[in-house]
């Protein structure tokens, strides 16, 4: 579910707001065997969680507009740790900011932007 609004605080400056919420339930049976044997284990999660994201754009001329957006990550996830259990689902927050020109009667499109995103829980590759 996503909810936001839109705010023309100038004529050339505009505000969004939001969130969306989500809750996601999985269901893993997951079989493994090592040096003690075969092992199989079914786990249930449940996660929701409600995140935010906003942006404000300001038009520079009628072609050219800077903006920044913001919105933090959540992302429920099935990958294992060592020991097999799954991992907390991956969050964190993206940043961007950037321009957006549109040329030529909107012939022409060009934009260009810069990010910045911080992630936690994300899963690496272990060779054993």
């Amino acid at each position: 579910m996503q909810y936001g609004t839109r705010f023309n605080a100038l004529d050339n400056l505009h505000l969004l707001v939001g969130a969306r919420s989500a809750k996601v339930t999985c269901t893993y049976d997951d079989v493994w065997t090592n040096t003690r044997g075969t092992f199989t284990e079914n786990t249930e999660r449940s996660n929701f969680r409600t995140v935010p994201y906003a942006g404000v754009t300001l038009d520079l001329t009628s072609e050219l507009s800077a903006y920044f957006n913001y919105s933090a990550i959540f992302k429920p996830q099935s990958a294992r740790d060592e020991n097999h259990r799954l991992l907390d689902p991956i969050t964190g927050h993206n940043y961007e900011l950037g321009l957006k020109g549109s040329f030529l009667n909107n012939r022409l499109q060009a934009s260009a932007a810069v990010y910045q995103i911080s992630e936690t829980n994300r899963p690496i590759s272990v060779k054993c």
